[in-house]
């Protein structure tokens, strides 16, 4: 979370909870996918809901993260990522963005912002992009057509870099 916001304690609001948590993401291990499932007990069917997600994870090929790092997740589960670097990183890219002519909404929190593109065709423009040396995610993938999804993990320097074939795509897209 950025900006001083923190994350509500949606388990003592709202009873019929479930929470997922990563630990690939509070400590910025990303494709590791190692966090948890936790359904309340006052969930309805959570013995049902907890085995479809068993049967899920097992037949979509996910698989148990290894011992080491369970052993790793031991000792650092308190562990958490210095979110003032990606803050900084989307501070940098939004403004970049906004600057160059896009329409940009500033994520609260994670590490990535979706962009909405000039052109209703997300693929077309990533194509776009692409051309400049900047590669960036379809949002129909996501289930966002008419944006593109950009990572804030990359090294500060490559955002700074990206900026100019941003603005260079946007004007190919309006040609």
């Amino acid at each position: 979370m950025y900006d001083g916001r923190k994350v509500a304690e949606v388990a003592a609001l709202i009873s019929q909870t479930a929470i997922c948590f990563s630990w690939s993401k509070s400590q910025a291990l990303a494709g590791e996918r190692i966090g948890f499932l936790a359904l309340s007990p006052r969930l309805a069917d959570w013995p049902q809901m907890a085995a479809a997600c068993a049967f899920a994870n097992r037949t979509l090929g996910f698989v148990n993260a290894p011992a080491l790092w369970q052993l790793v997740m031991a000792e650092a589960a308190d562990a958490c990522v210095d979110a003032a670097v990606y803050q900084h990183k989307r501070d940098v890219l939004c403004a970049g963005l906004s600057a160059a002519g896009y329409e940009v909404s500033k994520p609260e929190g994670g590490y990535y912002v979706f962009l909405k593109t000039p052109i209703p065709d997300d693929v077309s423009f990533v194509g776009l992009l692409l051309k400049q040396g900047v590669l960036a995610v379809p949002g129909a993938g996501f289930g966002r057509g008419g944006y593109i999804r950009l990572s804030m993990t990359v090294p500060l320097d490559t955002i700074e870099r990206a900026l100019p074939a941003f603005q260079r795509s946007l004007q190919a897209a309006r040609g």
